[in-house]
């Protein structure tokens, strides 16, 4: 759910453990899992990671050998950022 489909795999009332990791690996669609964890996040103690973030590094990761970029771990962050604007469910 959340990609291919609207909603969350977890209803609304749901709890999270303490101090759980929540990482939510959908970068499309209506992110409403990744909203349930934000929303929870300091007061759950919870480690929150946004899908969007493997996305940009994965596609990072694969166009550096082709594009002839260098080897860098920031690439991902700079793919995120210069296509902040195009990533859906964020608008």
């Amino acid at each position: 759910m959340g990609k291919d489909r609207p909603g969350s795999p977890i209803s609304s009332p749901a709890r999270f453990p303490a101090g759980a990791v929540v990482w939510d690996l959908n970068y499309r669609g209506d992110l409403k899992f990744l909203r349930q964890a934000r929303l929870r996040e300091r007061s759950g103690r919870l480690q929150v990671h946004d899908g969007w973030q493997l996305f940009c590094h994965g596609w990072a990761a694969a166009l550096t050998p082709i594009l002839g970029l260098p080897d860098d771990d920031a690439l991902g962050d700079q793919f995120a950022e210069a296509a902040r604007s195009l990533r859906p469910g964020t608008g």
